[in-house]
């Protein structure tokens, strides 16, 4: 039993029936003593059935009374082989017998149950089952036997002394003398080495249960420290833990500002993209406007030449007045239809570039309105993303993303559209210049005469207004498009700017918040020990406190063949006698007041005691 190992972990449950005389004990009370110190009970249920759970390497004792019979107390050791860790079960029962008296004429007021011990052979627990009463009554006859051995050995000493004296008178005094002295010599040296074991043997027992005492203070320390460690543990996690809760608060909040900072800058750039389409439909239409006014003042212009040469042509014709009036008359005549057609073609060309104009403003306008459409859209979705980015600042960016890829995508189908737009413009304008210049030609070939000149500028205007045309519509389109270009490097730019603030504040408050719970792990780590220190020296003083009304007195008494150590118990009023008796043979009895008791219990109540005694109200006489 000695080389089991005291560090197993586990539990034993104990499934125990109490029984009065064989037959079931209903709604009896059990006692479960602790040797380490405790009490705790159990009761049975109506059929006498009990159920108890035990720590693992601890020894208790379990009692049950009943008035008029014998209380049953039953030794449990739990000490168990290390590496045999588990959940164990043990049945027990505990019998009642009635009280009853023993050779001394005694009556018998507690009897052993027997005991339940670990068993290496079938690897579990097993119920000892001996009487502790018979062992007594065994006892007691050898005590008898021994006491009858004794009386005899005395009455055949005495007899022996008297004829050593007949003998010593017979034959000579000086050999009894020696023989005499010879034989207390043998008998002092024999009791010297008898009390020199039985201190040996006292050291012995002391020495062991203080090792065993400094043991369980040892795994008591090592419990409350694991204990400690693990609640250090739980509150640098809850730090841990609310230092991520506010740098995500903290990331949420900058997110938000953020997304609201880009949905800004996009409104100002649909609110500028707007501004300067509008200015270039205006600047288009005044210089439609231009255009209109400087071709009615060439065409005035070419009508007053062309008059003016009809007058020439006559004044130097005439000495062939007829043919030359004819031929004036005519080629005025076609001159003037020329020259009307030339102002009609003129004219639908002036409409036209109205009309192109104001499909320009009107495409501009869309355009706007398109741009405006999509800032629109961008601040919806930039408010989504500021929703969402309050729920999860890392959901948040990656929506930006997305938001910023979509709004990529449609920059670039809006930049495509206007190009398309503006290739069909640039079409259409050659279409006209075209047109114009057929219209053009067809008017040179009626004017065969005077009016050559005034069809070429007819056509050189038509020629530069379609070409001033074509050059207003591929700015407004190179403006169109560099806008929508500027605004999508623009929010490309914000969206850049806003991860990288994103990512740098992110990166800056974890090195600030491990630096915090550093910090704050090594104070609690500090305050912990002071805390731990300043309690500790509180309970001391409380405990000594608190156990200054308690004593405990050990004497000793040697009579003749035993040893009486008689130890007087005051533990907070309650006041108790304890007696170790020592036979000369080597049998030990307990005593608590007049009533036998077992060693264990002897010795759990005495332990218990001690532990609730200061050093100095301890006196040993």
């Amino acid at each position: 039993m000695m080389g089991l190992s005291a560090f197993g972990q586990g539990k034993l449950t104990i499934n125990g029936v109490v029984t009065k005389e064989g037959a079931p004990l209903g709604e009896a009370e059990v006692k479960i003593f602790k040797a380490s110190g405790g009490l705790q009970y159990a009761h049975a249920n109506n059929t006498g059935k009990f159920r108890t759970v035990l720590d693992l390497n601890q020894e208790y004792i379990i009692s049950v009374t009943e008035p008029g019979y014998a209380t049953r107390s039953l030794a449990i050791l739990t000490e168990i082989p290390k590496g045999r860790e588990g959940q164990f079960e043990q049945d027990v029962v505990i019998d009642l017998q009635r009280m009853r008296t023993d050779p001394k004429g005694k009556v018998v007021r507690e009897e052993s149950a027997g005991g339940v011990m670990f068993n290496e052979g079938s690897g579990g627990f097993v119920a000892v089952t001996r009487d502790l009463s018979r062992i007594k009554e065994e006892i007691a006859a050898a005590e008898e036997a021994a006491k009858r051995r004794k009386e005899q050995q005395e009455k055949a000493m005495v007899a022996a002394r008297e004829q050593a004296r007949l003998d010593s008178i017979r034959y000579a005094r000086e050999q009894f003398v020696a023989d005499s002295m010879a034989n207390y010599a043998k008998r002092q040296a024999e009791q010297a080495a008898w009390r020199e074991q039985s201190r040996l043997d006292s050291l012995a027992k002391v020495e062991a249960h203080l090792a065993k005492m400094k043991e369980k203070l040892a795994r008591e320390r090592e419990n409350k420290a694991a204990t400690e460690q693990a609640k250090l543990d739980s509150l640098t996690l809850a730090v841990r833990e609310q230092k991520r809760l506010d740098a995500l608060k903290s990331a949420k909040a900058d997110s938000a500002k953020n997304a609201e900072q880009a949905l800004k800058d996009a409104q100002a750039a649909a609110l500028k993209a707007r501004e300067d389409s509008i200015a270039a439909a205006k600047e288009a239409g005044r210089q439609a406007a231009l255009l209109a006014k400087e071709l009615a003042a060439q065409r005035k212009k070419a009508e007053a030449d062309s008059i003016a040469a009809a007058k020439q042509s006559g004044l130097l014709a005439a000495e062939q007045a007829r043919l030359a009036d004819a031929a004036r008359k005519k080629a005025a005549a076609d001159s003037l239809s020329g020259l009307k057609d030339a102002e009609k073609q003129a004219a639908l060309l002036a409409k036209e570039l109205d009309a192109k104009r104001k499909q320009a403003i009107a495409d501009s306008l869309a355009a706007v309105g398109n741009a405006a459409k999509q800032a629109a859209l961008l601040a919806k979705e930039l408010e989504a993303q500021k929703k969402k980015a309050q729920t999860d600042s890392i959901a948040a960016v990656k929506e930006t993303e997305r938001l910023a890829a979509e709004s990529a995508r449609q920059f670039e189908l809006q930049r495509k559209q206007a190009a398309a737009d503006s290739i069909a413009a640039v079409k259409e304008a050659d279409r006209l210049a075209k047109e114009a210049a057929r219209l053009a030609d067809e008017a040179k070939k009626k004017a065969t005469s005077d009016s050559i000149a005034s069809v070429r500028e007819t056509e050189r205007l038509a020629q530069e207004t379609a070409r001033l045309a074509a050059e207003a519509r591929k700015m407004a389109v190179l403006d169109s498009v560099a806008e929508v270009t500027r605004r999508h490097e623009a929010a490309q730019k914000a969206f850049t700017d806003s991860v990288a603030s994103a990512k740098e504040a992110e990166r800056v408050e974890r090195i600030r918040l491990k630096q915090e719970e550093e910090r704050a792990a090594a104070e609690a780590i500090q305050k912990k020990k002071e805390a731990e220190e300043a309690a500790k020296q509180a309970e001391i003083v409380r405990v000594r406190e608190q156990r200054k009304v308690n004593s405990l007195r050990e004497t000793t008494e040697e009579e003749a063949g035993r040893v009486t150590v008689t130890t007087y118990t005051d533990i907070y009023g309650v006041k108790a006698t304890y007696k170790r008796v020592t036979q000369s043979w080597g049998e030990t009895y307990y005593y608590k007041g007049a009533a036998i008791i077992t060693e264990a219990l002897y010795r759990t109540e005495l332990d218990a005691a001690r532990v609730e005694v200061n050093p100095e109200n301890a006196v040993t006489e």
